[in-house]
């Protein structure tokens, strides 16, 4: 029996990996990450996806995995007012999403698209850019559902709470996937958290973002019900995972049993490291690059820079220097 990290670790390479709506099997991927060189484009509504690209940009640093990896963060967020979840339709999401996949695709001669976003990658199904093929899409929501089913089968006692955005949990893939895989529908906790993304991007550890996340906890403690079962967070929302800390603070306050915190968003870029492609480049050329069509507030930039400096500095400044592009790709009618 593999031990709980490593199944994790295993899970997060092969899991959430979406090509013209199927999964990608194992030598696609392979193949994919012997490339030496290779342009990434990651992509969330927001600044959540930040952390997966700082992850990609430190190991491929550290272990010298390729020759030459350029790693583009697009921010799909169209309208610095408004967003995914303010949407009145789904097919506006669906057609918006779309529109930018199609961008990041063409405009930077993509190898892969990494859509580190819930809220996102529950559109790729119907996303006609995703169903053609053209370029490699990975998605983050089997990875989350296979993460949360591993915590499930280690734990048969213990309850998974999903804190998530409302249009994460108003899809409701991650419990309709579960619930198919044979985890009873009781042992699932959907929390809603609206407006979580933006006070984390203001300040990932201030004060304000740490009332909003007690306030959750203690929601989601009362649907719980008996506060000494054992639950584990699943964070899908890319964003929550800046804010590890003070979840961890809360859960305590709140007398709940945490088990542990899972969070996708370090298993993402898993396959793109494996053992065999280390050191293989003496001389590696890693450059990040950040692209939005929305200004990004000097708060946020603060607050998210930060987060992941310690991580990646090259990250970290790339949110520094980012390019405004009003233009980035359409999506009024």
């Amino acid at each position: 029996m593999l031990n709980f990290a490593r199944r994790l670790t295993l899970l997060g390479m092969v899991a959430g990996l979406m090509l013209a709506g199927g999964l990608v099997h194992a030598s696609d991927l392979k193949k994919l990450a012997a490339k030496e060189e290779l342009t990434i484009v990651v992509t969330d509504s927001g600044l959540g996806g930040l952390s997966v690209v700082a992850d990609i940009a430190r190991r491929a640093e550290e272990l010298k995995t390729h020759k030459k990896l350029h790693v583009v963060f697009y921010n799909a967020l169209f309208d610095a007012d408004s967003g995914y979840n303010s949407l009145p339709t789904r097919e506006d999401r669906v057609r918006i999403f779309n529109n930018a996949l199609v961008d990041m695709g063409t405009r930077f001669d993509a190898d892969l698209i990494m859509v580190a976003c819930n809220t996102l990658s529950v559109l790729l199904p119907d996303c006609e850019y995703a169903q053609s093929g053209e370029v490699p899409i990975l998605g983050i929501v089997e990875s989350g559902v296979e993460l949360m089913e591993e915590a499930f089968n280690r734990e048969p006692e213990a309850k998974v709470i999903l804190f998530a955005t409302p249009v994460t949990v108003e899809e409701d893939s991650h419990r309709s996937e579960l619930v198919a895989r044979g985890v009873d529908d009781d042992r699932l906790v959907l929390q809603a958290c609206p407006e979580l993304t933006f006070y984390i991007e203001q300040e990932f550890d201030g004060f304000e973002t740490e009332l909003m996340i007690s306030a959750f906890v203690n929601e989601a403690a009362a649907k719980l019900g008996d506060p000494s079962i054992p639950v584990y967070a699943s964070f899908n929302c890319t964003h929550f995972g800046y804010s590890a800390d003070l979840w961890e603070s809360e859960f305590k306050a709140a007398g709940l049993t945490l088990r542990g915190m899972i969070n996708p968003n370090d298993q993402m870029a898993n396959f793109l490291f494996g053992k065999s492609l280390h050191n293989r480049a003496e001389d590696p050329s890693v450059t990040v690059d950040f692209v939005t069509m929305v200004p990004i507030s000097d708060a946020a930039v603060a607050s998210i820079s930060r987060a992941v400096q310690n991580i990646s500095p090259r990250t970290a400044q790339a949110l520094k220097d980012h390019e405004l592009i009003p233009d980035l790709f359409p999506w009024k009618e």
